[in-house]
């Protein structure tokens, strides 16, 4: 089942994004997906635990745009897991991680891209186990290591 939800991004991002998506022949959406991939990479930075939701800088002369997003069931649950261990928007994730995507796309060809982010195991592989212990309680999420 697809979910369509909202993302806001500085003008900027959300041009430039769709610009690199219609380049890969790909929604948006999609594009998106695969490069989430590169934010398990930086899980070690990303982590926080604890402190308030982190979101994008606020930039008073920037305008904002609200992306249309579409995810499958298991690719939403993974945004929403990054979201609480990293403890930060699912907007500020995206704009993250296409951050990431500019500086290593210098590097890349088409081919090497859909080569490195064409594998959606990282959301097949995802699981969460709760366990009540008396004085605890532990959470365990698992991702695949992506490639």
């Amino acid at each position: 089942m697809a979910i369509r939800t909202t993302v806001n991004l500085d003008l900027e991002t959300a041009t430039l994004l769709k610009q690199e998506a219609e380049k890969m022949k790909m929604t948006h959406s999609a594009f998106i997906v695969r490069i989430s991939q590169m934010l398990m990479k930086r899980a070690k930075s990303l982590h926080r635990a604890e402190g308030t939701v982190r979101y994008q800088k606020r930039n008073a002369s920037a305008g904002w745009n609200t992306v249309h997003v579409q995810f499958e069931q298991n690719e939403y649950s993974s945004f929403i897991d990054m979201r609480n261990l990293f403890k930060s928007s699912v907007s500020r994730l995206i704009a993250l991680v296409f951050q990431d995507y500019l500086i290593s796309k210098r590097k890349m060809t088409h081919n090497d891209f859909l080569m490195k982010f064409s594998d959606k195991k990282q959301y097949t592989g995802h699981k969460v186990e709760y366990n009540n212990f008396k004085t605890f309680i532990l959470w365990k999420i698992y991702w695949l290591s992506p490639t």
